[in-house]
């Protein structure tokens, strides 16, 4: 799935994401995390934790561990004193790129959603 893609999902619904997470986003505390520091997105990974991408924006004033223009904006389950309040943010930047062929952290190769579909007359 592309980041646009994605977006556009995003104007309507969360969308649930499988990622592959090494020991390194435990210790996430705040800003903008990348592919440099979690060293996560290799395309032989196997996707190890379920999130929820709830966002997405660009950086500004946010500490960022590598370069990155845009994040996406993700609820963990690891509880809200983990993170920001349960959140942290995933560099999005270069997503089919021969360094994040799936997206940092994998987050673009598997991705789901709930549609809504008008019910049918009787």
């Amino acid at each position: 799935m592309t980041n646009e893609s994605m977006k556009a999902v995003l104007q309507k619904t969360p969308i649930g994401v499988g990622i592959y997470t090494s020991g390194m986003l435990i210790s996430y505390s705040g800003g903008v995390v990348t592919e440099d520091y979690l060293h996560c997105s290799k395309e032989h990974y196997i996707v190890n934790h379920g999130v929820v991408v709830v966002g997405y924006g660009k950086v500004t004033d946010e500490k960022t561990r590598g370069h990155c223009e845009e994040f996406w904006i993700v609820r963990n389950s690891w509880g809200s004193r983990w993170g920001e309040n349960g959140f942290f943010k995933l560099c999005m930047d270069g997503a089919g790129s021969e360094k994040t062929p799936l997206g940092t952290c994998l987050i673009n190769a598997y991705a789901t959603w709930p549609t809504y579909s008008k019910p049918k007359e009787a």
